[in-house]
């Protein structure tokens, strides 16, 4: 039996989930943000502007979809350095669902009431018919066991480009390991997050396999996890069958394993490129994920599988 994070017939569509445009703090307009995407070879964004939902078709093309989203901002009362981030996506499932420029109020937390406060935010978002991403947590100044109090995500940021580019605290890798040694099962999600719009800010993007070109299926697929991460490199397949994993994807100076107890790296003979590896299994891995990285230090990031014993 085959186990693999992709659905088996598909196209690929790239795309990214986290971007903010002149509804908030963004420096460009919603159609100058389309225009940028689509010349980039995007197939689709979210809207996600903060506190302030978005629900239209009013940009779609023929050849590129806006997906309905936000981002929700929940602020410390002693450190404003320590925040809670949020993107949400509309599931398009036809439930409960919040209604277009709907505002939110930027709450805070305090020490005592921070997770409450928080973990309500989410169960509302949540029921209202929306995937919930968990954003930027080295921005947010949160260590990865504080976010463990966090409930009701689906997906964390493993990278945000623009926030690399501005502050050096792109990566969430960290906090997606120990989410995922703890035993949370979540995906990972690289996105831009971009303001600025700089060419250093727009870098950060998920490829969907999904079976048609709608908001419906994209988004089936994504809260699926049938994608993955990247900054530069493809992930073409991931999957294990008869008790070995194996990765497939562009050529490549090095592919991750990363297990629940460390992990393994690959790299090609003599220094050459790789593009495939093969792995049996020791029974103790738990989940398993994988990493592709170029030459030039570009990342491509799978979702986790979970060995069948730990599924039950």
């Amino acid at each position: 039996m085959k186990q693999t994070t992709f659905i088996n017939k598909g196209n690929w569509y790239k795309g990214n989930t986290h971007l903010h445009t002149t509804r908030s703090d963004g420096k460009k307009s919603p159609e100058e943000a389309v225009d940028i995407y689509r010349k980039k070879g995007y197939d689709f964004f979210v809207m996600s502007d903060h506190n302030q939902y978005f629900d239209s078709t009013i940009y779609d093309k023929s050849d590129f979809l806006v997906l309905s989203g936000i981002e929700y901002n929940i602020n410390s009362k002693k450190d404003g350095n320590r925040t809670h981030h949020f993107t949400a996506l509309k599931k398009y499932t036809e439930k409960k669902e919040f209604k277009h420029e709907q505002p939110f109020q930027w709450p805070y937390w305090d020490d005592a009431m921070g997770y409450r406060i928080t973990n309500n935010l989410l169960k509302t978002v949540r029921e209202n018919d929306n995937f919930t991403i968990y954003a930027h947590p080295s921005w947010s100044c949160m260590a990865p066991y504080e976010i463990m109090g966090v409930k009701g995500f689906d997906a964390i940021e493993v990278w945000n480009q623009e926030c690399e580019a501005a502050s050096a605290t792109g990566s969430g890798e960290a906090h997606f390991d120990y989410l995922l040694r703890q035993g949370r099962k979540i995906l990972a999600i690289a996105s831009d997050d971009v303001h600025s719009y700089r060419d250093v800010a727009i870098g950060g993007f998920i490829v969907v396999k999904a079976e048609q070109f709608t908001k419906k299926s994209i988004t089936k697929a994504i809260v699926s996890g049938s994608y993955y991460s990247s900054t530069g490199p493809a992930i073409h397949d991931f999957y294990i069958k008869d008790n070995v994993v194996y990765a497939k994807g562009s050529s490549c100076r090095q592919i991750k394993l990363i297990f629940h107890y460390r992990g393994k790296s690959f790299y090609g003979e003599k220094g050459e490129d790789i593009n495939e590896i093969s792995y049996e299994l020791k029974g103790n891995e738990r989940f398993i994920r994988c990493e592709f990285i170029d030459n030039n230090g570009n990342k491509a990031w799978s979702n986790p599988l979970y060995l069948e014993s730990d599924n039950k």
